[in-house]
């Protein structure tokens, strides 16, 4: 029988926890920019109430000037929703063999060569971790990207996406898995009075809500096939999405390919995610719960690049740009963008902003041009961080603390026990042979939450130059 999630926490104790967990949460971004929860909760939900109206002021009720003796104004409330979040459990697991176990204590060998073995293959796993834990701070739950199109597109499957480099991921595993990737288009238009709706088809009987097949992702134009599962060859009519508005990509399940639903929340389904059942239980299409939704925005044009200048679709950064989106989430909150996130590639286009005139003058510009990685920041003191898992062509604009990480156990690896009275076989595919194999075990449940997703802004569709 199949070692399941269950069995194995009833067999495994803790061991060599402390300084790997330690040094995976130090390096891993998701750990690095937000912090813990006001605590680490012990049951299974936490429930957390989103503020979301103040005192009414109305001719009557709440706030009202008035002379002595008026009548005083009826009673209003602070309003608040439910936002009920549990726990996501990550797991992974490894096997050591071969020379490893030869030199396990009661082989003859050196413990201590036996725990350097294990010590090795952990220190590979964690790395694998982090580089999950670190995609998912983004795309968490399936949403990888944003179709940026821009020009009454209703007809064609091909579609400039900003982030196809995490889209491309997710295909990758689900091709794995022997399944394909399909995706829902959901429309998140700025203006609250407009509802979010997932998009039609482009046919000329267009399919509500219409299911598209992931078909080929080109890396360095930025474009991917989103092919109609009722209309072949037909992609999403994103002809009514305003020239600043995102529609963003959703992954569907279909004939029992991969899900994401039980992965931990990103920044694109903090902000973007539409269906109760993965936004916290709150639902944000039509107009409902405003006030949950993220700030979405691309530049008003996307474009083709000139043919051979190396660059994707989309539009070049521009300054004005990324301050309406400063600006706007501002308006919106009353809070302050303390960091912005992007990849290394976008960043480029960032310092291009400011080196398309450089000088080199003796004694004034050094041979870097002044610039680095750790110089770069926005408004003079805003830090732009840099993540090879952050999709392509988009910028996070976000305010630190209120995005937390709530720890119900932290992680850590587990193990059967080093004596050796649990020991798992495997036949040699080259005799007939048995070998004992030692695993290794991953365990942490935990969550990504933000109290107030309007905080998270996102900018999509900047045009990117591969390296």
């Amino acid at each position: 029988m199949g070692a399941t999630t269950t069995t194995i926490s009833e067999l495994l104790k803790n061991q060599y926890e402390g300084p790997i967990r330690e040094q995976l949460n130090l390096e891993a971004m998701i750990y690095a920019l937000f912090e813990e929860g006001p605590h680490q909760w012990a049951g299974a939900n936490v429930h957390i109430p989103p503020h979301t109206r103040g005192i009414v002021n109305t001719a009557t009720d709440g706030i009202k000037y008035g002379a002595e003796g008026a009548v005083v104004p009826g009673a209003s409330n602070q309003e608040y929703l439910e936002m009920i979040v549990g726990y996501q459990s990550l797991y992974c697991s490894f096997q050591v063999t071969g020379q490893a176990e030869a030199s396990a204590p009661g082989n003859g060998g050196s413990e201590a060569a036996f725990i350097g073995a294990m010590y090795s293959e952990m220190r590979a796993m964690e790395k694998d971790v982090r580089h999950k834990l670190d995609r998912d701070m983004f795309i968490g739950r399936g949403l990888p990207g944003f179709v940026i199109d821009q020009d009454a597109h209703t007809g064609a499957n091909v579609c400039m996406i900003s982030g196809a480099n995490s889209l491309s991921a997710i295909k990758a595993e689900n091709t794995a898995a022997g399944a394909n990737t399909f995706v829902k288009v959901l429309h998140v238009p700025r203006d609250d009075a407009t509802n979010w709706a997932y998009l039609p088809d482009g046919n000329a009987a267009p399919t509500a809500a219409a299911l598209f097949q992931v078909g080929a992702i080109d890396l360095a134009l930025g474009t991917a096939v989103l092919d109609s599962t009722t209309h072949a060859g037909d992609g999403p009519d994103t002809s009514g999405v305003a020239a600043t508005d995102l529609a963003v990509l959703v992954e569907h399940t279909v004939g029992g390919a991969r899900t994401r639903t039980d992965e931990v929340h990103g920044l694109n389904a903090l902000a973007f995610e539409a269906e109760s059942a993965g936004a916290f239980t709150n639902s944000r299409l039509n107009t409902d719960n405003t006030v949950l939704r993220g700030f979405g925005y691309k530049s008003a044009v996307a474009t083709a690049p000139a043919a051979g200048s190396g660059n994707s679709n989309g539009t070049d950064l521009d300054l004005e740009d990324m301050q309406l989106v400063y600006d706007g989430i501002e308006d919106l909150t009353a809070e302050k963008i303390d960091c912005l996130i992007m990849h290394r590639f976008t960043r480029a286009q960032y310092k291009n902003l400011f080196q398309a005139d450089q000088r080199w003058l003796p004694g004034e510009t050094d041979a870097r041009g002044g610039f680095s990685a750790e110089d770069l920041a926005f408004e003079g003191n805003i830090p732009i961080k840099v993540s090879s898992q952050a999709p392509y062509g988009v910028i996070y604009f976000i305010k630190k603390d209120t995005i937390n990480t709530y720890t119900l156990r932290p992680g850590g690896f587990q193990e059967f026990s080093d004596n050796g009275d649990i020991v798992t076989q495997k036949r040699d595919p080259l005799s007939t042979r048995l070998m004992d194999i030692r695993e290794g075990f991953w365990k942490q449940y935990f969550e990504l939450v933000s109290e107030k997703p309007r905080c998270i802004g996102v900018m999509a569709g900047v045009r990117y130059k591969r390296a």
